[in-house]
């Protein structure tokens, strides 16, 4: 059985700047991997430290779309967080798509999509 979703946080990325969605993780029995957009494309999960990064690849690039973190443990799913990724069509800078996860980047999403 699947756990409820999340809502998923807004993110607004450059076209061309570098995008890394982290993921938490809670434990390190549990196989991590994401998914896009009602599970239509998997991505994998690399785990740095304790987050589980999700890296665009020349195979797999990003687009805009919803992309949630799943968990799998013991036959168990669940969505540890999911993201909401926006391409910023205006001149900002890259350097706000590179501090990705700090609230003044989701205040400032949030804010675009109004």
């Amino acid at each position: 059985p699947k756990a409820r979703s999340t809502v998923p946080k807004p993110v607004l990325v450059d076209k061309d700047g570098p995008v890394l969605l982290p993921c938490p993780v809670r434990s390190y029995h549990a196989t991590y991997r994401w998914e896009k957009d009602n599970c239509i494309k998997q991505y994998p999960c690399t785990i740095s430290g304790s987050s589980c990064v999700l890296a665009p690849t020349p195979d797999l690039p990003l687009k805009e779309g919803v992309f949630r973190c799943m968990a799998e443990e013991s036959g168990l799913q669940q969505e540890v967080v999911s993201y909401k990724l926006v391409f910023n069509g205006g001149p900002l800078s890259t350097s706000l798509a590179s501090t990705l996860g700090s609230t003044l980047l989701l205040a400032a999403a949030a804010h675009w999509l109004l």
